[in-house]
């Protein structure tokens, strides 16, 4: 599974691309509002790093040397990034920030009940905590809690309801339950919302909720019109390249060469094709 990370430094948002001459970009955060992240597409996820983001800071600069330290080695060495922000918890217990990242840094890894145990505790020391509160429903949807997904966002919707990034999971949890028109409804208003904020990706993410519910009706024809329109912004998504090769296997026989690249392609990204899907492209 592949990740952006994401750090906001001042205004602006560092975004970490993997395995590019580029190694960092620097991205207005009114633009960027959504990064890949394996088999269901979901926001950025964002390590607290810079200062003005602690959300509770510690007064003790030990547990603040450790914290530092787990930040700074969480690329590229996570077991130990685990023993600094472990520790940093250990020196001062209600420093959430720690439990926060850490909690990230299992999500990263797929270690979801772990991931769950700590940003729980964060919640306990400050239930209001942004990066917490999102962190919590990612959860929800990685472990395909899709009801209680939806519940927990709209509860969030209506506690800020000026807030696009709610509606975006709240249609994905829909979508995911196979409630398409809710899932469209749901959609729709973000875009709107999205569009109040000034994104520049509104109809972006909209169109792309759109293709995937199209794919879930068989409506394959429109799904083939809507996907060229956003293949460029997630084109490393696994949803998107599961349901685009899936709309060139049933519209046009004659492109499954097409159909076995994106879903492969997905396969790669760790979506979960079905065996029937897989004999049926001989993957």
């Amino acid at each position: 599974m592949r990740f952006f990370d994401c750090i906001f430094t001042g205004t602006n948002i560092k975004v970490t691309l993997p395995n590019m001459k580029l190694s960092f970009l620097s991205i207005p955060l009114m633009i960027l509002s959504f990064c890949v992240k394996g088999q269901v597409f979901i926001p950025i996820i964002i390590f607290t790093e810079n200062q003005s983001m602690y959300q509770c800071p510690s007064n003790d600069p030990q547990a603040l040397e450790y914290f530092k330290q787990g930040n700074e080695n969480r690329r590229y060495n996570k077991p130990l990034a685990e023993v600094y922000y472990k520790g940093a918890i250990k020196q001062d217990s209600l420093f959430c920030d720690a439990y926060n990242n850490l909690s990230l840094l299992y999500l990263k890894d797929q270690k979801y009940d772990s991931a769950w145990k700590y940003i729980e505790a964060s919640l306990k020391i400050n239930s209001s905590n942004p990066w917490a509160l999102e962190t919590k429903g990612q959860l929800l949807l990685k472990r395909k809690e899709y009801e209680e997904a939806t519940d927990y966002f709209y509860g969030l919707s209506k506690q800020q309801p000026g807030k696009s990034l709610w509606l975006y999971y709240i249609a994905e949890s829909l979508f995911q339950q196979d409630l398409l028109d809710s899932a469209q409804f749901a959609s729709l208003k973000m875009k709107f919302q999205m569009a109040n904020e000034n994104s520049y990706m509104a109809d972006k993410y909209h169109y792309y909720m759109l293709g995937k519910i199209a794919c879930k009706r068989g409506d394959y024809k429109t799904a083939q019109r809507t996907f060229p329109y956003v293949s460029e912004e997630f084109s490393r998504d696994a949803e998107f390249n599961y349901y685009y090769g899936l709309s060139y296997l049933r519209m046009k026989k004659s492109k499954l060469k097409k159909a076995r690249k994106y879903i492969r392609k997905a396969c790669n990204l760790g979506y979960e094709v079905s065996p029937e899907i897989k004999s049926e492209l001989q993957l």
